[in-house]
């Protein structure tokens, strides 16, 4: 697309914009005179790009015209600087389209006086703002029309007090033509395409996200804006567009050229019987034709045609006769008029045909009848159709253009080969000798010719191949081998040496390599693609492998052990494949879980494979007891213990108090008085142990001396009560009379005969009594009296 900004707004609205019917006064840009240059407002071209209007005027809420990345001159779009401000801003009538302020109109309007009773113009809007922002920003853009019999909520301009009415409608309704009205949906516009809904008249959306660096992201289809006027009476149209509640993301409306129009041309278009290469043309003694003469639709009144018939064919001598005149019935906008060249035997060539169309009815408004021209040839009957062809003779694999001449006849020729092709000339290279048909057709239709041309192609013999049936190799050896014989074909052959569906060479000759016993096979074909093949069976014998493996084995869990395989035999090296981890080497360490087998594969260098096999056994042992208490201090233990992957198990038990047993169940007897752990120790015969051990409790004791001396000797100087597994105690002495002489609630302190608590006065040979209570750690409950003699 190219777009230029170097006129006026008001030469683009005189020049570009009206159509016929129409005469345009008052012409605005933004409220300004519209006799300058405005950078919102230029002449846009198509030029077969995206954009469906061919040419016209363009509005923009930026500038019509930016550079892209090169310095060329394109229209709004990604690559341009489309963030224009112009300083202008609000308009109500935008506004009240979109529910927003409204910044950097563009608005053009003019007084136009209409000669027909319609106004209609066509147009598309786009924005950058689409598809991102559907259903959020809303930039705005309407045509607003007053004038007589118009009254809507729109302004008022000055001297049309009757409103205005918006004419940029979605087809068939009354809804306004806006971004939230015609969409497919709301997504970012990455390339490759836009979103895919939900469709809101979608039918009318443009999605140019897949060229959005040239375009306008999103744009409608052809529009057409219409609207009921009267004839010879003065309106007023506002063509306005605004970027909504900012000034980024423009938008625009293209304007066809030529389209703004209200008049009651006539036109008229001439359609043969014998199809669209004769439009324009009247053949003698080929066909007919229809004349349509056609007139704006809807039009609720006769119409009252004058023809003025000049030219060099006569009217009614050379054709049939064509009226001075006709009328168009109320309601109907189309009127056939049959037509027939006669055949008169002269040479006359082309004779041309002018109508001067007159449409009487416009007269009220046009100041004269509205005209227009349409002219048309007559041509003489043609001469016969005749065709010429030439027979060709190729070798196989060669290609050849067949052709056919034609003569006579008249207009386009259709060509119909029996091969499905529908031009002059095509290229054929057929493998066998081949007729190709070909019928043509002139556009009179009088009558079409059929011919044969014939592509020879020589026979030749069969095509056989033979190659060894056996062949027998050392692994590794090196040998050529090739075809015994060919015979047949047309002598050139190539090659193609295949294995295990591998192509292994092209070459006549291949140089062969012997690894494993196969089947060779060898393809041929012949320039004329006839193929032959042949098979060979080559035997290579197989050197067996040896494994040396590591002997099985069995380990503790959680332990190690090395495994290994050394091969010999084949034809070394060798590779190595453990099933195992996927491991390579020859010698490799495990540690399963349970026990396993483990198998390594060893490929020579002749791919020859052998396999052995090592099992790892995995042993444990699980040390287990019962305990049942006997006597006043002694055990005897229940061995559960066990072993997996074992058959003997040895025991060592350790009682804590020094004592050891190798019993499997022993019992046990203490001595001491103190808590012991009885520990159980396991092992089998591949050396796998475990423990288990239980704690037991001794018996709770409580003993009370008779007597002591507390003379310093060294010897019995204190009383003391010994006991084990007391939980609580409480021991006071007495002296005869019954005084307390000693108190306490520990049971390792001791007394050493002091007369009462802390004093330094030691007693006399005396008898003392002491009261004792104790609860035991076996819950046994002790309240008990009795003498100590106390001997100095």
């Amino acid at each position: 697309m190219t777009v230029g900004n170097d006129q006026t707004v008001e030469w683009y609205v005189q020049n570009v914009l009206l159509g016929s019917g129409v005469t345009a006064t008052n012409i605005t840009f933004n409220g300004q005179p519209a006799d300058q240059i405005n950078m919102q407002c230029g002449y846009f071209q198509s030029n077969g790009s995206y954009m469906e209007v061919e040419s016209g005027v363009v509005l923009s809420t930026g500038g019509v015209v930016g550079e892209d990345f090169t310095g060329d001159s394109v229209i709004v779009g990604e690559q341009t600087s489309i963030f224009v401000d112009n300083g202008q801003g609000g308009d109500n009538d935008l506004e009240q389209l979109s529910g927003e302020n409204i910044n950097d109109q563009a608005i053009l309007e003019f007084d136009f006086i209409p000669t027909g009773d319609t106004l209609r113009f066509n147009y598309v809007f786009g924005s950058e703002e689409y598809p991102e922002y559907v259903n959020s920003f809303n930039d705005a853009f309407g045509f607003f029309l007053a004038g007589p019999g118009i009254a809507g909520t729109y302004s008022s301009p000055a001297g049309f007090p009757g409103g205005s009415i918006n004419i940029a409608l979605i087809p068939g309704t009354n809804t306004p033509v806006t971004i939230d009205n015609v969409n497919n949906g709301n997504a970012n516009c990455g390339f490759g395409g836009g979103p895919s809904g939900p469709c809101t008249n979608c039918e009318f959306y443009v999605d140019n996200c897949d060229i959005e660096a040239e375009a306008l992201d999103g744009m409608t289809t052809v529009l057409q804006a219409f609207a009921i006027v009267q004839c010879g009476e003065t309106y007023h149209i506002k063509l306005a567009i605004g970027d909504a509640l900012d000034s980024a993301f423009d938008s625009a409306v293209f304007l066809q050229e030529g389209s703004f129009a209200s008049d009651l041309v006539v036109s008229a278009e001439l359609f043969s019987s014998i199809g669209p290469y004769s439009d324009g043309f009247l053949y003698e003694n080929c066909g007919f034709g229809t004349i349509v003469f056609s007139r704006q639709a809807g039009i609720d009144a006769e119409s009252l045609v004058e023809l003025e018939i000049t030219g060099v064919a006569e009217n009614g001598v050379d054709y049939t006769t064509i009226p001075t005149e006709f009328v168009f019935p109320e309601g109907d906008s189309l009127y056939f008029l049959d037509i027939y060249a006669f055949i008169d035997g002269l040479p006359e060539g082309l004779e041309l045909v002018e109508i001067t169309i007159s449409n009487t009815s416009a007269s009220a408004c046009a100041q004269g009848a509205i005209t227009s021209n349409f002219s048309f040839y007559v041509s003489d009957d043609p001469e016969p159709l005749t065709i010429s062809t030439s027979d060709y003779a190729i070798d196989c694999g060669e290609q050849v253009d067949i052709t056919v001449n034609v003569e006579g006849g008249y207009g386009q020729y259709d060509f119909d080969w029996s091969n499905g092709y529908d031009d002059t000339t095509q290229t054929v290279g057929p493998g066998l000798t081949t007729d190709y048909i070909i019928t043509v057709t002139d556009t009179c239709n009088a009558g079409s010719q059929t011919d044969t041309i014939t592509v020879t192609v020589p026979v030749y013999p069969p095509l056989s191949v033979e190659i060894a049936d056996t062949t027998q190799l050392t692994c590794l050896q090196e040998i050529d081998l090739g075809p015994l014989n060919i015979e047949g074909g047309n002598g050139v052959y190539t090659y193609n040496w295949v294995q295990d569906g591998e192509t292994l060479g092209t070459d006549e000759i291949l140089t062969y390599i012997g690894s494993s016993t196969n089947v060779l096979t060898l393809n041929i074909m012949d320039g004329c693609f006839t193929q032959a093949s042949d098979d060979m069976l080559v035997l290579v014998p197989v050197i067996p492998i040896f494994i040396d493996m590591s002997n099985d084995t069995v380990i503790c869990k959680g332990t190690n052990a090395v495994i290994s395989a050394l091969a010999s035999g084949g034809e070394p090296p060798y590779e190595y494949q453990w099933s195992h981890f996927g491991l390579t080497e020859e010698a490799i360490v495990v540690g399963p879980r349970e026990s396993t087998v483990f198998t390594v594969y060893v490929t020579d260098l002749c791919q020859n494979v052998e396999s052995a096999e090592v099992v790892v056994g995995v042993s444990e042992t699980e040390a287990l007891f019962a305990m049942e208490e006997t006597g006043y201090f002694g055990v005897a233990l229940e061995n559960f213990s066990q072993g997996v992957n074992s058959d003997t198990l040895m025991y060592t038990w350790d009682f804590g108090d020094g004592e050891f047993s190798n019993e499997e169940s022993p019992t046990h007897i203490y001595f001491d008085l103190n808590d012991q752990t009885i520990i159980l120790n396991v092992v089998n015969e591949h050396g796998c142990t475990d423990s288990a051990s239980i704690s037991i409790q001794a018996p709770p004791t409580l003993y009370v001396p008779t007597s002591f001396s507390p003379n310093d000797d060294g010897i019995n100087d204190l009383f003391k009560v010994y006991a084990e597994g007391v939980v609580d105690f409480k021991l006071i002495i007495f002296d005869r009379w019954g005084q307390e002489v000693f108190v306490t609630e520990d049971v390792n302190q001791s007394w050493n005969g002091r007369a009462r608590q802390n004093s330094n006065y030691y007693g006399e040979n005396d008898t003392f009594v002491y009261h004792l209570r104790a609860r035991m750690i076996d819950g046994q409950r002790i309240d008990t009296r009795g003498v100590i003699t106390m001997l100095r």
